[in-house]
């Protein structure tokens, strides 16, 4: 199977130390099939910390629709119609990604407590995937947990799976939860 699209829609809540919950979006508002792998809309601004934008490394040069974050270009992994997890004889690539940056501003503390994210898949998009931090130079997925979405499985090693090859999704789902952990606790700038 081609891994062709994965979309990412939404990041919620985080926490700095000095006790302001809040929340950032990156809604992808301003991406069309013309404005290249940065997405060019703005930058969420929270006090303390600096975020960059939305990135795509390694894939098509442009994304395939508007509104989202969506590039074809994904390497191979699974075999058509396939439902075993078992099956995938792909790997996460090393040089076929998304990436977004936070910088903790100097005299700042960031208490990382979790990432939620919204995917939407068409029929020939990514099967697996996962999220890595360079607390740990992008070595090990991050702890990961799919709450309800009977859509999405998490696989021993923390990488999303979905269950069916044949699920196209044409609304955002949700279950794409991150837990940082440790390692992601008292960030100072």
């Amino acid at each position: 199977m081609r891994l062709k699209k994965f979309v990412l829609l939404a990041l919620v809540p985080w926490r700095l130390l000095v006790a302001q919950p809040f929340e950032v979006t990156y809604s992808f508002s301003e991406v069309d099939p013309t404005t290249g792998n940065v997405d060019p809309g703005n930058v969420p601004q929270v006090a303390g910390l600096s975020f960059s934008s939305f990135t795509a490394q390694g894939v098509a040069a442009n994304p395939s629709a508007s509104g989202r974050f969506s590039f074809s270009g994904w390497p191979v992994g699974a075999m058509d119609g396939s439902n075993d997890h078992a099956a995938f004889t792909g790997a996460l690539s090393a040089f076929s990604f998304y990436e977004f940056n936070i910088t903790v501003l100097q005299g700042n503390v960031l208490d990382l407590q979790e990432l939620n994210f919204y995917v939407r898949r068409s029929g020939t998009g990514p099967r697996f995937y996962s999220v890595r931090s360079s607390a740990d130079s992008f070595n090990d997925n991050m702890a990961a947990s799919t709450g309800t979405n009977s859509k999405l499985t998490v696989l021993p090693g923390n990488g999303f799976f979905w269950n069916d090859d044949n699920t196209s999704t044409t609304s955002d789902q949700k279950g794409s939860r991150i837990l940082p952990g440790i390692s992601h606790q008292q960030l100072a700038g």
